[in-house]
């Protein structure tokens, strides 16, 4: 899911740049004197069209790795009973007053919760920062 969502808001983060830099391309382009500046221009605006397809590729295999049914099972199963888990715990703990005492999960049950969560979304982190240091 942050994978997803870096590569969403690298593309609009950086496609902004790319575009906007696509159009100082098109416009040095346009007013360019000489065949060679002309030639310039055009391999810098492939580069540019390159980068933004590069970036369009990457969100559309982000996207494509959510719509795999392991992917939402793996949440299913792991992910969601943690976060309801805590989401039950703040619900409580908002209304104390109810008198619904918050008990403590097993060690084991805690230590294996954090190791899920602690996996699914560092591996998302490196994944995602990974993918940011290749784009440079």
């Amino acid at each position: 899911m942050l994978s997803f969502l870096t590569t969403l808001f690298g593309v609009a983060n950086a496609g902004g740049n790319l575009f906007g830099e696509l159009r100082k391309a098109w416009q040095a382009r346009l007013d360019a004197q000489t065949d060679e500046a002309r030639l310039d221009a055009d391999i810098k605006i492939k580069q540019i069209e390159a980068d933004i397809d590069r970036q369009q590729a990457a969100s559309r295999f982000s996207l494509g790795q959510m719509n795999h049914p392991i992917w939402w099972a793996a949440w299913i199963v792991f992910v969601l009973p943690i976060g309801v888990y805590h989401a039950a715990i703040f619900f409580v703990s908002t209304f104390p007053f109810w008198g619904w005492p918050v008990e403590r999960v097993p060690p084991a049950q805690e230590e294996w919760a954090r190791l899920i969560v602690l996996s699914i979304f560092g591996a998302q982190i490196v994944a995602g920062g990974l993918g940011s240091l290749i784009r440079r």
